[in-house]
């Protein structure tokens, strides 16, 4: 649900969702762990999403939805780190990685010749990483170098800022 809620919000639209509750009131324990899942991952990610308008592109990679369904209904692919959605909030771009990249990342929709509202680009974060990331920028894109360690398990959230 994560990825969908990204791909929906990539795309300036909502997610209406839907927890089912027994006649009682409470919530099952397959529920709230996807509750708490999702909890995690907006506690860590969600400036993203909250607040955000799209970019001029929803996004780039090889998944793409086949005529005639939802994003995450007989999609077929898997994502993949070159599956990207983007969100932007004043100053920041947000490049949503779908799929955990190995060693980099590249976001072709950011050559060096693009033109950004905000100038350079100064900083790349990865949120929920402590430190931010080395980049470089070129006519193929955009390429960062990720850390070793994962930040959660669904999607993958790159802070674009231009220099101050």
């Amino acid at each position: 649900m994560v990825q969908t809620l990204v791909d929906i919000v990539s795309k300036n639209g909502n997610m209406l969702l839907n927890i089912p509750v027994r006649g009682d009131g409470t919530i099952d324990d397959a529920e709230m762990k996807f509750i708490e899942g999702l909890t995690r991952w907006m506690d860590t990610n969600g400036e993203a999403i909250f607040s955000t308008r799209p970019w001029k592109v929803s996004g780039e990679g090889p998944v793409r939805e086949k005529e005639g369904t939802s994003y995450d209904n007989e999609r077929g692919l898997p994502n993949t780190s070159e599956d990207i959605r983007f969100t932007t909030k004043g100053n920041v771009l947000y490049a949503v990685l779908l799929g955990w990249p190995e060693k980099q990342a590249v976001i072709k929709s950011l050559p060096s010749s693009e033109k950004l509202w905000f100038g350079e680009i100064g900083k790349v974060e990865l949120l929920g990483a402590k430190q931010p990331l080395k980049f470089s920028r070129n006519d193929q894109g955009l390429t960062v170098e990720m850390p070793p360690e994962k930040t959660g398990d669904h999607a993958f959230v790159l802070k674009i800022s231009g220099k101050s």
